[in-house]
């Protein structure tokens, strides 16, 4: 995708002209009186050139520019006649001769007059400089830059002659630009703005234009190192210049773009830089023009090269806000949304995509791995609810699978399931809290009946139950359930368990420290995953790193470190999976099947649902993956698992999940699921007949 460019030719520089000629007189119009006196002076007296001086002010005054002509001409004769004022009256007219020249756009004329004023006061700045100014106006450059160059040597170090030299400086730029002299007119600009800082503005447009020039003849041979120093003169001499922004971010991103595949740390650093910084223009060119789409578009895939994608769902929203048709900004935002898993968003913008490209390969993948992924995801949620007991939070995820995938096979018998569980647990929980409660053990009573309508909130009966229980006893109950859950190391059921009772009572002090000891808890434990993590990041290990950082985050939520590293890793599975697609691709084509079986095994190694990968296995070898086969089978465990659990046969769960974890012993789920099992088969040993 081009951004748009406008190359401003040197007609559009600012010259800084200043185009008031000078007079003698008051700029307010004199009345006629005054005139008929310097009429009436020239009878008394027609030999004085003072006179007609005088006249011809008043005439110019009138813009009667031809009748002050003439009478300036006959100043300048009465007065070759009258020595004595000829020398103090000549200078004068010959300016003013000039300035009207220039008024009437009588270049060469002008010319010759502020000559003619250089043969009596060769150093005079005014000729000097207007001489100059009317052989540019003129169109006779290598004459205006001799006469310019001159001013400025003669009046350098005066400041009160020199005061037309950033006007001369910018014509000799714009004479320069002309000319396709480019360092040359930079170097007039530069001096402007170095010398004359109130014109400073004016000179960095001017200089601004030239520089986009330069660089643009380097990026249409793509050589991006010459152009992006240029690019980044241009952005920092006109701040506002959108173009020149825009061009800077680009050649960076075009930089960057190239050392993409680097292992080196120096080039590394520097493709950091590059990005870096076309993120920073892009970004300020869309403050000089929001609705700039394009601009937002190249913000977010500099963003993407930075893995700060929040800040790209953030481009891309904006770009797709302005011009919806973007198919690409509409699959690299759902991009961003899937890799900060925000599987509702992506799903919902990778279609958008599909619609606008049906045909794209890439898009119709990524619509089929967040839909995947998202069912996983919901699956797995499930089943960990599940295996805590929190069964309503389960058959929500499972609703939202069939939701997704009607046809799913195994969520609609989850749900139903555990419906029939949830109904058991209700009955189990009231019937012990009704006994506890006929004993006089109201804690146990009040910690059964809470379990109970937990389960089924809008029973009524378990809240008139309830109520017979005093507030303390209720929240203490609850508070060991938060303790039970915090001994399991089941922090997300803990930290539930403490919201509950800080909404009977807020500042129960018992409860705020528990909360406190399972901050620390949390905090100690993702500072361990953490540390973990790099190394397994760094032995290559980006699966078992990936699933260490999803069990932190369900720890810990908002812990940005954690979700800081966990986009990185799954970026780097992703690219880790792009290569091995494309080389499994390149080596089918050669005919090297068993190049491409490796290449797209380890696709599956990462992604055992990838649909692509598994179709080329089968093609190759007639048979389903290795990968796949280990998936299907660890699913079907952990199937029988859940049934088990379900249906209160704790060995029989426990043993499915000890075979599945068997086949994939770095599953953090299945770990999760056994531990909690076994906790509840001793529990159930140790419980009295």
């Amino acid at each position: 995708m081009k951004i748009a460019r406008y190359v401003t030719s040197v007609a559009c520089i600012a010259l800084c002209v200043t185009g008031a000629v000078r007079t003698a007189s008051a700029k307010a119009k004199p009345p006629d009186r005054t005139l008929q006196i310097r009429l009436d002076a020239i009878k008394s007296d027609p030999q004085e050139p003072r006179n007609h001086y005088n006249l011809a002010i008043e005439y110019h005054n009138r813009d009667m520019l031809d009748q002050a002509s003439k009478a300036f001409q006959k100043a300048l004769k009465v007065g070759k006649k009258n020595k004595e004022a000829h020398a103090d009256v000549d200078l004068d007219c010959y300016q003013n001769l000039g300035f009207i020249a220039l008024r009437q756009k009588k270049y060469g004329k002008a010319a010759d007059w502020f000559a003619s004023g250089l043969k009596l006061k060769p150093n005079d700045p005014v000729c000097l400089f207007r001489r100059g100014q009317a052989y540019f106006y003129g169109q006779n450059p290598k004459a205006a830059k001799k006469a310019l160059e001159q001013y400025l040597s003669t009046t350098a170090g005066k400041p009160k002659a020199s005061k037309q030299a950033p006007t001369a400086l910018t014509y000799l730029g714009a004479m320069a630009m002309e000319k396709r002299q480019y360092n040359e007119a930079a170097k007039y600009f530069r001096q402007v703005i170095k010398e004359y800082p109130k014109q400073s503005k004016e000179a960095g447009t001017n200089l601004a234009i030239v520089l986009l020039t330069q660089g643009d003849r380097f990026a249409k041979k793509k050589q991006y190192a010459q152009a992006a120093p240029l690019y980044d003169e241009a952005a920092a001499a006109d701040p506002s210049n959108a173009d020149a922004l825009k061009a800077s971010a680009r050649a960076h991103y075009e930089l960057g773009t190239q050392l993409k595949d680097t292992e080196e740390p120096d080039e590394k650093k520097e493709f950091q830089r590059h990005f870096t910084l076309a993120e920073r223009n892009f970004l300020r060119a869309t403050k000089i023009d929001d609705d700039d789409f394009q601009s937002w578009y190249f913000a977010g895939l500099s963003q993407f090269e930075l893995e700060k994608y929040g800040d790209m769902i953030n481009s891309y929203t904006h770009s797709v806000k302005i011009n919806p048709n973007q198919a690409e900004a509409r699959y690299m935002l759902g991009l961003a949304q899937y890799r900060k898993q925000q599987f509702a968003d992506a799903l919902r913008q990778a279609e958008e995509a599909k619609k606008l490209s049906p045909k794209d390969r890439d898009t119709n993948n990524l619509v089929n791995n967040i839909h995947d992924a998202w069912i996983n995801d919901l699956m797995n949620k499930g089943t960990e609810a599940i295996s805590a007991d929190r069964i309503n939070e389960a058959i929500g995820h499972w609703e939202g699978v069939v939701e997704l995938d009607p046809h799913n096979p195994d969520a609609p018998q989850y749900i139903k399931q555990a419906r029939v569980h949830r109904d058991e647990l209700i009955q189990e929980h009231t019937q012990r809290g009704d006994t506890a409660y006929q004993k006089g053990d109201l804690l146990t009573a009040s910690n059964e009946w809470t379990a109970a309508a937990q389960l089924d909130p809008d029973n009524q009966t378990l809240q008139g139950k309830l109520k017979k229980v005093s507030k303390s006893k209720r929240v203490e109950a609850i508070r060991r359930q938060a303790l039970a859950a915090y001994n399991a190391r089941d922090m997300q059921t803990a930290m539930a368990k403490i919201n509950e009772v800080l909404k009977i009572k807020p500042k129960d002090a018992a409860t705020l420290a528990l909360k406190r000891k399972i901050k620390r808890q949390q905090s100690s434990g993702v500072k361990a995953t953490l540390a973990n993590v790099d190394k397994l990041i760094k032995a290559g290990k980006l699966l078992q790193a990936k699933r260490n950082l999803e069990r932190a985050r369900k720890a810990d939520p908002k812990n940005k470190q954690v979700g800081k590293q966990l986009l990185i890793v799954n970026t780097r599975i992703d690219n880790a999976i792009k290569r091995n697609k494309r080389t499994g691709t390149d080596a089918m084509r050669s005919g090297d099947k068993e190049a491409a079986r490796k290449a797209f095994e380890a696709v599956l190694a990462f992604n055992p649902n990838d649909r692509e990968a598994a179709t080329a296995i089968k093609k190759l070898t007639g048979k389903e993956s290795k990968a796949k086969v280990s998936a299907e089978k660890i699913k079907k465990l952990n199937r029988q698992g859940i049934f088990a659990y379900m249906q209160n046969d704790l060995k029989g769960a426990e043993k499915a999940w000890a075979a599945a974890l068997k086949l994939d012993p770095d599953s953090n789920e299945l770990k999760r699921s056994l531990s909690r099992v076994r906790t509840k088969m001793k529990k159930a040993r140790s419980r009295p007949a």
